[in-house]
């Protein structure tokens, strides 16, 4: 493993081809992951992804964005996830989570005729809350979040793989699929930070080719609109890696390609926002309107609070905070340090943000979308851990630690400390050390394992 590691960054070797351009061990990664993400059989009853559970349906159906038709089956504490315009029902979270989804709930109309019309039917006689469990809708929910959380997850492998040896690589993929809230959130639910995140993986997986084709850049900035258009807080990273795009790519104008395709989404994305809200940001804008001043209490139990702490709930990512420092300061013009500022910049504008603590969700799922640039420096400097057998015992200890916890809280859940102790939703509460959702997660998971 060790010797495989140390060999580093292999720059000769070209994106799509050699290691690479074999598809059996993308499957494989891909299938194992998918079938972890699917084990629980345990939908998250939670109002933000109601959107794009329904909206898809509803694209198919009757070939419209609203949810009206669903509307008196939407539990009272659930409707904030829509919003009333011209006597229509929209989503009050970003379209770009439904439009990500929409291939996958098309194929299930195709395999399976009647499935969004007959099938329907049991939802319709539910109400009142009892409309995210064992319906239609809840299954495609479920089946869509984990093929997009895999879809992530694959690219992910495909760019460790064409770096680093197969242990290393399979090493961050374990660490990104299941020591994040990749697992313990969006592979459970369609949360907007699923979409959000294969968006982001795939245009830094682009970005990182060797092969600096202006139609790569093109897609590349494809990919940074459509994350803007699943949540448009991306805005932040892609407006710092623009001057790293800009100039890596002026001498030959390859920079055109990444503004042409960003540009192209953004204006498909807005005029539809546009037509259907009257404003740019579509159902995200009054949340917009909501930020403050970055709060120092926000700002360190965003990182480290034993409820919410991206730090405490994948201790792993510290090691690429450390690694893109120090690419930042010996090796400026690599990508990994511009990721660090990018996740970085993210966490600072979430630290405005009144509600950082992310609502009734389960560790720092606010962060989710931070990840995959702190993916980066990680694989840019693994061959520099590899190297130091103190830091490849640390490195296993953060990791087994971190999948440790996603697992518990996916497929346990937190043992309803969101219900008994963050019932009010006030910054103390996350700051609870005996009564942490992590100790409360463990705990619940412990009892169910050993069957007490």
């Amino acid at each position: 493993m060790l010797s495989a590691c140390r060999r580093g960054v292999d720059r000769s070797r070209p994106l799509w081809g050699g290691r690479l351009g074999s598809a059996g061990p993308a499957l494989m990664v891909g299938s194992c992951a998918f079938a972890v993400y699917m084990g629980n059989g345990m939908p998250l009853p939670t109002g933000d992804t109601v959107p794009g559970r329904l909206l898809p349906i509803s694209m198919l159906v009757e070939h419209d964005l609203d949810m009206d038709e669903f509307a008196e089956s939407i539990g009272p504490g659930k409707r904030y996830c829509m919003i009333t315009r011209d006597g229509r029902k929209l989503s009050s979270y970003p379209l770009g989570a439904a439009f990500t989804a929409l291939p996958i709930y098309a194929i299930g109309a195709v395999v399976s005729p009647g499935l969004f019309t007959e099938g329907m039917r049991p939802y319709f006689k539910r109400r009142f809350g009892d409309e995210s469990r064992d319906t239609v809708a809840s299954r495609m929910e479920d089946r869509a979040a984990a093929l997009i959380t895999t879809l992530s997850v694959i690219v992910l492998w495909l760019l460790a793989r064409s770096r680093l040896g197969v242990w290393a690589a399979l090493s961050l993929t374990v660490a990104f699929g299941c020591g994040t809230s990749l697992f313990s959130s969006t592979s459970q639910a369609l949360w907007s930070h699923g979409p959000s995140c294969l968006a982001l993986m795939l245009m830094l997986f682009l970005l990182m080719s060797p092969r600096e084709h202006w139609a790569l850049l093109f897609l590349a900035g494809a990919c940074a609109g459509w994350a803007f258009f699943c949540r448009a807080t991306n805005a932040v990273p892609i407006a710092i890696l623009g001057p790293w795009i800009l100039g890596r790519h002026w001498k030959h104008q390859r920079w055109t390609g990444f503004a042409a395709g960003l540009v192209v989404v953004l204006f498909a994305t807005s005029w539809l926002n546009l037509h259907l809200y009257g404003q740019l940001l579509g159902g995200a804008a009054a949340r917009a309107r909501r930020m403050e001043q970055i709060e120092w209490e926000a700002l360190m139990g965003l990182l480290f609070s034993p409820s919410r702490g991206l730090f405490v709930y994948s201790p792993f990512l510290l090691f690429a905070v450390v690694l893109g420092a120090l690419q930042l300061g010996t090796r400026p013009k690599e990508l990994g340090g511009m990721c660090l500022l990018g996740g970085v910049a993210t966490v600072l504008l979430y630290s405005a943000w009144p509600k950082w603590g992310g609502g009734f969700s389960f560790g720092p799922r606010l962060l989710t979308d931070v990840i995959p640039l702190l993916m980066i420096p990680l694989i840019q400097g693994m061959h520099y851990l590899t190297s130091r057998k103190a830091l490849i015992g640390l490195w296993i200890v953060s990791l087994g630690l971190s999948v440790l916890v996603h697992t518990a809280g996916a497929y346990h859940g937190d043992g309803g400390w969101n219900g008994d102790i963050n019932r009010d939703q006030r910054g103390p509460e996350l700051w609870y050390l005996h009564d942490s959702q992590y100790r409360w997660t463990l705990q619940h998971a412990w009892d169910a394992w050993s069957g007490e």
